[in-house]
């Protein structure tokens, strides 16, 4: 078993002694504006002395690490487009799902709408955390992480939740909790450890590159902040 696996599992909840004392909201003032990029990145890991999970989220760079160093996945896959419905080459992968498209999401972002399409499960920004000194659903995570090994790279059957960005936005704002995308990442990774066959490799790069995404219309970080402490209080229930 993945060594990460087993220490999910002794870790998932916090001494009473030691716990983590609630995280105030940031103030309410709007997302400041920055230079724009394809790429929404990886993001970057927390400061130590202000996130208890800085062990878990080394762990999921490492993970992060071993992927890109795989032949099949390569040093790019966090800027990597998502994957086309209909590939221009028939031996290349398909998407689960129509990709991002771009002048589709300034018109859903202009409209009021939310916004639906396949994207880059990297660009979720998996170094980052929405609500630091929240602890991290360990045991979650290692569950989601065997139901993903024993499902198989299909289709993922929740989605990454962003907050529309402005033009002028360097990366997406992710509003939805870190479990789930920590636990595709480290299925992934294991199963690359397990010596998994090229062709299952493939279909987990898909997974990775055709992932199910929502954009919603949170213009503030104190929005985006309360949004995700939601979703977290409703994935606990």
């Amino acid at each position: 078993m993945h060594a990460a696996l087993a220490e999910l599992k002794c870790t998932d909840s916090v001494p009473e002694d030691k716990a983590v004392s609630p995280t105030m909201p940031p103030s309410k003032k709007a997302i400041p504006a920055k230079k724009d990029i394809d790429a929404p990145g990886l993001g970057d890991l927390p400061p130590s002395s202000f996130d208890p999970n800085i062990e878990h989220f080394k762990m999921i760079e490492a993970s992060i690490n071993e992927i890109k160093a795989h032949p099949l996945f390569g040093p790019h896959i966090d800027q990597m487009d998502p994957l086309p419905l209909d590939p221009a080459d028939k031996d290349d992968l398909a998407g689960f799902l129509a990709p991002l498209d771009r002048e589709q999401m300034k018109l859903s972002r202009e409209s009021g709408s939310e916004y639906f399409c396949g994207v880059n499960l990297l660009w979720g920004n998996p170094l980052e955390s929405i609500t630091p000194g929240v602890p991290i659903m360990a045991k979650a995570v290692a569950d989601l992480v065997q139901r993903l090994l024993t499902r198989g790279p299909k289709i993922l059957e929740d989605r990454l939740e962003f907050a529309f960005p402005s033009p002028a936005d360097v990366r997406w704002r992710r509003c939805s909790p870190e479990e789930q995308q920590h636990a595709v990442i480290m299925a992934v990774h294991e199963a690359i450890l397990r010596g998994a066959p090229d062709s299952e490799l493939l279909e987990w790069k898909r997974v990775l590159l055709s992932c199910p995404a929502n954009f919603v219309h949170l213009p503030t970080e104190q929005d985006v902040y309360f949004y995700t402490t939601n979703k977290r209080f409703k994935a606990e229930a």
